[in-house]
């Protein structure tokens, strides 16, 4: 609710992604919605992919494993990803992986056999290189966003957010942050403005500058509530619109979810978790 503080007995929040109705992950790092069989979605750990069935409620493996982490690509369960922090259906016959620190991009095909290959990037080589992409090098690639044709991505290590032309296949940087490095973020009104997580707060860019909206630049200082920089977060992960004037964020190690207020920057905790 948004009035007030809900206590739940849920693992530490990682990420949020908005969906109708809303629902926020805890041990699980990305819930997608599945075009291709309504009512259905597609959810990501850190290592694996399920199917999950909202009617029977039943998960389903279908790339990866539920405990190994590495680097394998093959098909199906015999995939192997190193820390899923983003997942989109890139179209209505593949999904797109950020593999984390496996730095690249990775297609799942959504087949009868669910094939992986390298989209973008060079796996198991960080690097900072733009172009096509073979050519094009990633360190640490963090969230994702699907808009008009093109693929934005937060290259976290680079402290840039690049963008996938998916008409031309060529990747460019479209901003370069010279303090922070860039976590899961969100579009504004126009793909010249995003919400970024940052190490201890909420970064907002716009035409390219940044104002650091709430929390700390270097010190964790939270719990707390408030607005601006009298704000505490710890390891803000997850963030996503709740309605075209409210941010939702997750913030990991104080097991909170928390809603920023854009009108007036007021941040307020709406969820503590407590752990399992």
């Amino acid at each position: 609710m948004i009035n007030g503080v809900a206590y739940g007995e849920m693992k530490t929040p990682f990420r949020i992604v908005r969906m109708n109705p809303l629902l926020n992950d805890t041990d699980i790092t990305v819930i997608q919605e599945d075009n291709l069989s309504p009512g259905d979605f597609i959810v990501a750990t850190y290592s694996a992919i399920y199917s999950l069935s909202t009617a029977s409620l039943e998960m389903t493996l279908i790339a990866g494993h539920n405990v190994d982490r590495g680097y394998e690509h093959t098909s199906g369960t015999l995939l192997k990803f190193d820390s899923i922090t983003a997942l989109i259906q890139m179209q209505s016959t593949a999904l797109l992986v950020s593999d984390y620190n496996n730095n690249c991009l990775r297609a799942v095909s959504r087949g009868n056999v669910q094939l992986g290959f390298t989209y973008a990037g060079d796996c198991q080589s960080f690097g900072d290189v733009d172009g096509f992409p073979s050519a094009a090098r990633f360190d640490g690639p963090y969230g994702l966003i699907d808009h008009e044709e093109s693929i934005y991505i937060t290259d976290s290590k680079n402290r840039k957010i690049k963008k996938l032309d998916l008409s031309s296949l060529v990747t460019s940087t479209v901003h370069k942050s010279d303090t922070h490095e860039l976590g899961d973020f969100v579009m504004g009104s126009s793909p010249e403005e995003f919400f970024v997580t940052v190490n201890h707060g909420v970064l907002h860019i716009l035409n390219q500058r940044e104002t650091f909206l709430v929390g700390h630049t270097d010190t964790p200082f939270g719990p707390s509530d408030g607005q601006f920089s009298g704000v505490g977060f710890d390891g803000p992960s997850g963030i996503t619109w709740l309605d075209n004037s409210t941010l939702l964020v997750a913030s990991t190690y104080e097991a909170t979810v928390r809603i920023i207020q854009i009108d007036n920057w007021e941040v307020n905790t709406i969820c503590m978790c407590k752990y399992m």
